[in-house]
């Protein structure tokens, strides 16, 4: 029987489309896109075998940190809500999504075991089989064991992340002279194809309700698709092997 799993922070939600490919039933939570806040959202216990969400990560990326901290993000540190839904929910198994910086989830003794994360897992996407270099952090209660892909299936030519530019690579990096000797461009937008493509969506695929701007930063928020995939198959692997 399909496992049911609720998806929070969901945006464009690549992460639940790539648990869909896997089998899984997805439901979406609240998101801010569509005037929806976390804060105000209750679950109800029992009715999800699982959970997944990546809570905002701009609170523990190096820019903010260079601001000031986390209350100089936008939206602040939403991982307790996150928690929250978990403890509402007493779902079997989660999984959080977020950058290296971020606090783990449930990494506290006082919580109930169930829910203590067990493992937290550094991938990037690249080695997914992504055409991108992006490196996020995946916590679970779940000893998730990813497994990527072998280095001569990876990607020859990744982009250095999706951020929808490569004017951020830094003048001597490698991949920059990589790029110059084999005649592409450097400093230009990545077009909303390539940014597509790199998160493992097909070139042309569209989000007519969504400015232009919004389409790049939707796109950029999210898992890419053979990332999240890579995931929600090592979470098939913990369920089967108990």
């Amino acid at each position: 029987m399909a496992q049911l799993v609720l998806s929070l922070f969901p945006g464009m939600d690549l992460f639940g489309m790539a648990f869909e490919m896997e089998g899984f039933v997805v439901v979406k939570g609240p998101d801010i896109l569509m005037g929806g806040d976390i804060r105000k959202w209750h679950s109800l216990e029992g009715k999800f075998d699982g959970i997944i969400g990546g809570p905002p990560c701009k609170s523990f990326s190096k820019a903010i940190s260079g601001a000031g901290g986390s209350e100089f993000a936008t939206q602040g540190n939403l991982i307790p809500e996150f928690e929250r839904i978990v403890e509402e929910s007493k779902p079997k198994w989660y999984v959080m999504e977020n950058v290296k910086a971020a606090p783990i989830p449930f990494y506290n003794t006082e919580v109930d075991f169930i829910f203590r994360c067990q493992s937290y897992n550094l991938l990037d996407a690249w080695e997914c089989g992504s055409s991108q270099h992006r490196i996020r952090r995946f916590s679970s209660n779940l000893w998730l064991k990813p497994k990527p892909i072998s280095v001569s299936e990876r990607h020859p030519d990744p982009w250095p992340t999706v951020t929808a530019t490569e004017y951020k690579m830094s003048a001597g990096s490698n991949e920059r002279a990589q790029r110059q000797r084999a005649g592409r461009k450097v400093g230009r937008k990545m077009t909303l194809q390539e940014v597509n493509e790199a998160m493992g969506l097909p070139s042309d695929f569209e989000t007519p309700a969504l400015t232009n701007a919004m389409s790049y930063q939707v796109r950029g928020n999210g898992v890419p698709i053979p990332l999240g995939r890579t995931i929600a198959r090592a979470v098939k692997e913990a369920l089967i092997q108990g």
